[in-house]
């Protein structure tokens, strides 16, 4: 019925609170679980054979480990391990996040099977902030999508109105198949996954947390390096201005100047780095430009016309 899926790369930390969260589902239907380690270079995989050597396994979980003999880099063994996935749903949870509750599955899967018109539940989560070792809990629910057409959906999550956990997902497998999704030229697997589901499929909301989301110091999405950090905000841009062209929606001209606003952010904290513009209006063509030649002060001066809203 359920395969779960769990990438992992160097997770020796956190892979066995993973594992557990998927141990712990109680349902009346099989679980293939498939782990993928991409070659990590800790102990994650000792301690993944350690964990399966220890554990008496429930009947109704099957479990596929895969350790990667070559490490294929996050996004080509995100996607390889989507497409081992068997079951008539997918779930996913990465090695450094965990399941808490036990019905997570069962309370999803049930929807799903009742409303055929749905491809994707998703729900509250905990989030574990890792710096300061502390864990908040949904302080407001999300948005309920029933209503909402396909281009709102696609819209509050395009604007970021709609931020959905990916562990928190259960999609349906017939809906993912029918879309091939494109997401092997960006560094992130799960926005561009959301962003077709929304034009495919409704969305269901489940107000409860059944997860802890690990808002870790250096992930795949969050970096100390502030140079990296904004690269990958930009490739997150560069993602929405494609998926914007992908359904010609009306957003186009509106990410197109995020990107460009962004890009100008970069060429002020870093003057080194070769940038260029995507079809800028005059404002941001002169900002550009003024930064450029700027020799000393430039993130100051960018800081000052962000302050004044002139970008």
């Amino acid at each position: 019925m359920v395969s779960v899926v769990m990438i992992t790369y160097n997770h020796e930390k956190y892979i066995a609170e993973a594992i557990k969260g998927v141990f712990i589902q109680k349902c009346d239907f099989d679980i293939e679980f498939i782990i993928a380690n991409d070659k990590s270079i800790d102990q994650t995989n000792q301690v993944i054979n350690k964990i399966i050597d220890e554990t008496t396994i429930a009947d109704h979980i099957k479990l596929r480990y895969y350790n990667h003999p070559n490490n294929k880099g996050m996004m080509k063994n995100f996607i390889w391990s989507l497409q081992q996935a068997k079951g008539r749903y997918i779930a996913l949870c990465e090695g450094d996040d965990y399941w808490t509750d036990p019905l997570k599955l069962q309370k999803q899967v049930d929807f799903l099977e009742a409303n055929l018109d749905y491809g994707l539940s998703f729900t509250n989560c905990s989030v574990l902030y890792e710096k300061a070792n502390v864990i908040k809990e949904s302080k407001k629910p999300l948005i309920d999508c029933s209503s909402l057409s396909r281009i709102e959906l696609f819209n509050k999550i395009m604007k970021k109105e709609l931020r959905i956990r990916t562990p928190s997902i259960l999609i349906r497998t017939s809906v993912f198949k029918n879309i091939k999704p494109n997401t092997e030229q960006f560094l992130m697997g799960d926005l561009p996954l959301f962003l077709d589901f929304a034009m495919n499929a409704k969305f269901h909301y489940y107000k409860k947390d059944t997860l802890i989301y690990r808002h870790r110091t250096e992930s795949a999405s969050h970096f100390k390096s502030l140079l990296k950090r904004l690269k990958f905000q930009e490739n997150t841009w560069e993602m929405r201005l494609y998926y914007t062209q992908k359904y010609s929606n009306e957003l186009e001209s509106w990410v197109i100047n995020q990107l460009n606003k962004h890009r100008i952010e970069i060429k002020a904290s870093f003057p080194k780095e070769k940038i260029i513009l995507l079809n800028p209006g005059f404002r941001y063509k002169a900002l550009f430009l003024i930064i450029k030649r700027l020799p000393k002060f430039n993130f100051l001066f960018f800081r000052i016309i962000r302050k004044m809203k002139l970008l």
